[in-house]
């Protein structure tokens, strides 16, 4: 029986990662609204349970021996998650969102789309064992629809910063950046997405 998700998982991987990149940057602790901490609040609560779907969706299946995450994780996985951490720092820091703000606001789809792709990865790349790329074509199929929910969200993603042009909201150069990262990490996952379905289709050779 697997240990239950610390409900606090991932507000403990956020101060963890924003302390490591605010000091990379030499960055000082932002003073934050009463509004933006509530917003903070509301994505940490978001965050913990796309976490913990993340992790039953690997053990359900029982893909790996041991119980949740391994302590490494994939890089575009953990490069992903860098980004969702980084952007959504950025966009409470500024104030782009507006307390009453919809889920279709254009900023917070940018933030949503590369948070929930960084959980549908994590629960894709955490079904095979970390020596085995591509995956055996046994569970080949479960990470496609993983890897191409991830893909679904980080066009999400892309689609907001589009409107967020339009709209001019954020900045040019912070949309510009955010684009490029999203885009990369896009791209990189269109290329599993490659190699699983080939995966799949030697399979059905059998």
């Amino acid at each position: 029986e697997r240990e239950e998700v610390d409900e606090m998982a991932f507000e403990r991987i956020y101060e963890e990662e924003r302390a490591r990149l605010m000091k990379e940057r030499g960055e000082v602790e932002p003073e934050l609204t009463p509004e933006q901490q509530a917003e903070r609040e509301r994505w940490i609560e978001e965050m913990n349970a796309m976490f913990e779907d993340a992790v039953s969706e690997v053990e359900a299946e029982q893909w790996k021996e041991d119980d949740g995450f391994s302590d490494e994780r994939h890089p575009l996985v953990e490069r992903c998650s860098d980004l969702s951490v980084e952007v959504h720092h950025q966009i409470a820091a500024a104030g782009w969102v507006p307390e009453d703000a919809q889920r279709e606001h254009p900023v917070r789809e940018i933030v949503d789309g590369v948070m929930c792709a960084s959980a549908k990865l994590a629960g894709a790349l955490g079904m095979a064992d970390d020596d085995e790329w591509p995956p055996d074509p046994m569970i080949a199929g479960n990470v496609l629809v993983r890897l191409k929910k991830a893909r679904g969200h980080l066009r999400d993603s892309l689609r907001g910063l589009e409107s967020a042009e339009e709209e001019g909201l954020a900045t040019a150069l912070w949309r510009q950046q955010v684009r490029t990262q999203v885009a990369e990490i896009l791209a990189e996952t269109q290329e599993l997405i490659r190699e699983v379905r080939e995966t799949l289709e030697d399979g059905a050779d059998f």
